[in-house]
């Protein structure tokens, strides 16, 4: 019997690799410089290999070098980096979380409402209730943060949380019992760069500290008036009109640095749009209001004209308008 055999992680060579076997041939074993060899070349075997073979030849290889993108959900303001190979799922109508799979590893990260339950999670909380389902081998944590970690049949889970008086960040990794030593380094990566976003209401009092999201959708309503008869979905008319009149760039210091600039933008747009449906309002012409932003994020420019006039407004990609989401207010 002729085998072709390519061992990329083994410390035992030549015919103490196949203990029990009859072997002949050529092997060559080659130092890859981290205390291991690669051995390559043609044997005759003969007879059955022993349980020491079995094990050397299944043993699992080490976590291959992964390149990682980030991913940053605006809803609620955390990052982590992921895998590039693994394929993203379709976000949830809400832009709450998002998960990446690579065949029986999963990636999940989402945010919540710390007091969506009926009541508000502490990092004790949280610990007393893992402890009870899913009894975690190991778990460690701080003041506002904690890592759980265990198995459940034939996968291992990784719970990391970050936890605030109003917002909870989660980031959940399952991957198989079988191929932890390949897929560790990866988890640790992950776990690495996972930042949480804002976890506690503004520190500016009685100032709602909305997500770019909700800008994004109350500067479209209201640019929609300003272009003709273009009637966007009741639901957020009745969200602009509630809150629109309370934008205010005091929100500006609570919301993540990366997220400033385009929040900044909105909120100017929104106060002049605002002052300008005022009866006695004066000022920017509707042209004017509709040229300050020329990029917004998931919407596209759409062109409005009848023969007394029009203009160009935002409309959301696919008809989709974002979930709203209830601002913060402290």
């Amino acid at each position: 019997m002729i085998k072709q055999i390519v061992v990329g992680s083994v410390v035992f060579l030549g015919s103490s690799l196949l203990v029990g076997c009859g072997v002949n041939g050529n092997l060559t074993a080659t130092p890859t410089g981290n205390g291991t060899y690669q051995v390559n070349g043609t044997v005759h075997t003969s007879g059955t290999p022993s349980k020491r073979s079995t094990t050397a030849s299944r043993s699992t290889p080490a976590s291959p070098s992964l390149s990682y993108v980030t991913y940053h959900n605006r809803i609620w303001g955390y990052s982590l980096s992921v895998p590039q190979t693994f394929i993203a799922s379709a976000s949830p109508e809400d832009g709450g979380g998002l998960s990446w799979s690579s065949g029986s590893v999963n990636i999940v990260v989402y945010g919540q409402y710390s007091n969506a339950t009926g009541h508000t999670l502490t990092v004790a909380s949280v610990l007393r209730t893992m402890d009870n389902q899913k009894h975690p081998s190991y778990q460690v944590h701080g003041s506002n943060w904690l890592v759980v970690s265990g198995t459940h049949g034939s996968q291992i889970y990784y719970i990391k949380e970050f936890i605030g008086s109003t917002k909870t960040d989660v980031l959940s990794i399952s991957y198989p019992v079988a191929d932890k030593n390949h897929w560790q380094s990866m988890v640790s990566a992950v776990s690495l760069s996972f930042k949480p976003g804002s976890l506690g209401s503004s520190s500016s009092k009685g100032v709602p500290v909305f997500s770019s999201t909700d800008l994004e959708d109350m500067y479209a309503v209201l640019l929609c008036r300003f272009v003709g008869p273009i009637i966007p979905p009741s639901i957020f008319e009745r969200h602009t009109q509630k809150w629109a009149p309370r934008v205010s760039l005091a929100m500006l210091a609570a919301v993540p640095a990366s997220e400033r600039p385009l929040d900044r933008s909105l909120i100017a747009a929104i106060i002049r749009m605002r002052a300008m449906l005022q009866p006695a309002g004066e000022g920017q012409t509707g042209h004017e209001i509709k040229t300050l932003l020329t990029h917004l994020p998931f919407f596209q420019q759409r062109q409005y004209s009848t023969p007394a006039g029009g203009g160009r407004y935002w409309w959301p990609v696919n008809n989709h308008w974002p979930q709203w989401v209830p601002p913060d207010t402290a």
